[in-house]
Formats: C-alpha cells, sequence, structure tokens
C-alpha cells in the first residue's frame, strides 16, 4: 500500500472517528435534554391535578411544554452542526490508537 493509500485510509479513520464522537456525544445531550422536558411535563401535569387548570390553562401548559421540546431540539441540531476541534480529534487519535505515539497527528 503507498502512502496514498496509508492517507486514505488513515483519513476514513478519522472521519469514522469523529462520527462516533459526535454520535456519542448526541446521544449524551439527548439524555440531558430529555430530563427537563419530562420534568416540566410532570410538574404541568401535576399542576394541573392540583389546580384544575381550565380549557385555557390547558392550553397553556401544552403550549409551555411544547416549546420546551422546540428548544431541545433545536439545541440538538445545534450541537449536530459544530464540528469537533483540532485538540478534540487528537484526543479522540490518542485514545482509539495508542499504538501510533502521536504520528497520526504530528
Amino acid at each position: 500500500m503507498g502512502s496514498s493509500g496509508y492517507m486514505a485510509a488513515m483519513f476514513r479513520e478519522l472521519n469514522r472517528l469523529r462520527s462516533e464522537r459526535k454520535r456519542e456525544l448526541l446521544w449524551l445531550a439527548a439524555a440531558w435534554l430529555a430530563v427537563p422536558c419530562v420534568s416540566i411535563f410532570l410538574l404541568v401535569a401535576l399542576a394541573d391535578m392540583l389546580f384544575a387548570f381550565p380549557e385555557y390553562g390547558r392550553a397553556v401548559s401544552l403550549s409551555v411544554f411544547a416549546l420546551s421540546r422546540l428548544a431541545a431540539m433545536a439545541i440538538l441540531v445545534r450541537m449536530m452542526r459544530v464540528r469537533l476541534s483540532m485538540q478534540a480529534m487528537a484526543s479522540l487519535v490518542d485514545k482509539a490508537r495508542p499504538a501510533a505515539e502521536n504520528r497520526i497527528i504530528n
């Protein structure tokens, strides 16, 4: 395998590592963003049970819940579009291929 084949394989591996790390971060963010949304839903449901909201109160609480979901989705989309920095990629390469001894990075 020539040097161009080696470089192509290296770039494929880097792209795989980058997409794997982004997927891990996305799952983590989704889990952390689900907690506030579920909490808002449970608090609104509890308040409805305690205070017996009228129809407009339920509509307002539903809109608050919907807005929290939309905000969470916007944060996830923003996170998906951010590229990993060179330092983050260097850390990924170090963890994934410790035998490379930083030859890929340097």
